[in-house]
């Protein structure tokens, strides 16, 4: 089973200070935040079955725009 969540990727980069292991805190309060003291996350079967294609486009359709490119880590 695999779990999918919309993040922020730039507020995971590693930052100036901090380890290249260690979580920046903006991205854990920006990205994580929480209702009721729970998570919400979209439950998916198989990496590469369609639970995860659906679960994409899931979380794509509550975007007012999306990154249509991956872009290069800096």
């Amino acid at each position: 089973m695999f779990l999918a969540r919309m993040i922020t990727r730039h507020k995971w980069q590693p930052k100036d200070g901090l380890a290249r292991d260690e979580i920046p805190a903006d991205a854990i309060t920006a990205d994580l935040r929480t209702a009721n003291n729970t998570l919400s996350f979209w439950q998916c079967g198989q990496a590469t079955g369609p639970e995860v294609s659906d679960a994409v486009l899931a979380i794509a359709a509550g975007r007012d725009r999306i990154q249509t490119e991956l872009r290069a880590a800096r």
